[in-house]
């Protein structure tokens, strides 16, 4: 749902990192873009967050609260 999109997007702007990039992809119109990035086409229109540094991600979470605390964990020191 674009409001579920709009809370993961909020979500990953309010981590106190020095920077972040936040890159929206519409699995629905950029399938060929995910599929380069290694993730595949994905079998529902969920919105999805890929917390990635450089070139490798290690989270892949659906939920707002989820991301922060990924966000939190992954935070560099």
């Amino acid at each position: 749902s674009p409001a579920a999109a709009a809370g993961l997007r909020r979500a990953a702007l309010s981590a106190a990192w020095p920077a972040i990039t936040v890159i929206p992809v519409d699995p629905n119109t950029e399938a060929e873009r995910l599929e380069r990035l290694g993730h595949g086409r994905l079998t529902d229109a969920s919105p999805v967050a890929y917390l990635c540094h450089g070139t490798a991600c290690f989270a892949r979470v659906t939920a707002e609260s989820d991301l922060s605390d990924a966000l939190a964990r992954s935070q560099p020191t």
